[in-house]
């Protein structure tokens, strides 16, 4: 049974090493001075008042990770998406980001807990609808949220460095 609880700065090495070991199984380029600095300033970008951040244990070892992000609700129908260069999915309040799990932790329902911490924080906070994001690899993910309601509803081409298409969901909260 995996343990959920908040990050604290010692994860930080087995944040780092479950999400570089995704990003290698996958082919994904790790960029820890650019699209992957995040993982090493968590406090900073995920631990205030706008967001949040979880790890996963099994068996004392931290295997994934898990955050969120809460905004003010994009404008526009529900499940549209803004037709910026960066596409966001219209309705959305709050964002799931950075669930990964090592294969190590796998088929032992970390992803699963770490998803419904983000889901419970996000709907303690009022919000309503989940912005979903998730590479067109991650079929495993992709899964996962459509057992709890998520709908897809386009696509868009993720940031550099990768620049690889990603399916865009959203959940009603």
């Amino acid at each position: 049974m995996p343990i959920v609880r908040p990050y604290e700065d010692r994860d930080q090495d087995a944040v780092v090493d479950a999400v570089r070991t995704v990003f290698e199984e996958y082919g994904f380029i790790w960029e820890p001075e650019g699209y992957n600095s995040d993982l090493f300033e968590v406090p900073v970008q995920y631990q205030h008042k706008d967001a949040g951040f979880w790890v996963g244990e099994v068996d004392g070892e931290v295997v994934g990770c898990g955050g969120v992000l809460f905004f003010p609700a994009i404008p526009g129908s529900l499940g549209e998406l803004t037709d910026e260069e960066y596409p966001r999915v219209c309705g959305a309040d709050c964002e799931v980001v950075r669930v990964y799990v090592h294969p190590k932790g796998r088929r032992k329902g970390v992803g699963t807990a770490l998803f419904e911490q983000v889901i419970n924080e996000s709907r303690a906070r009022g919000c309503k609808v989940m912005e979903i994001w998730s590479d067109r690899l991650l079929l495993d993910a992709h899964r996962m949220y459509e057992r709890y309601g998520a709908v897809k509803v386009g696509t868009r081409i993720c940031p550099p460095p990768d620049k690889t298409p990603e399916f865009g969901m959203y959940l009603v909260l």
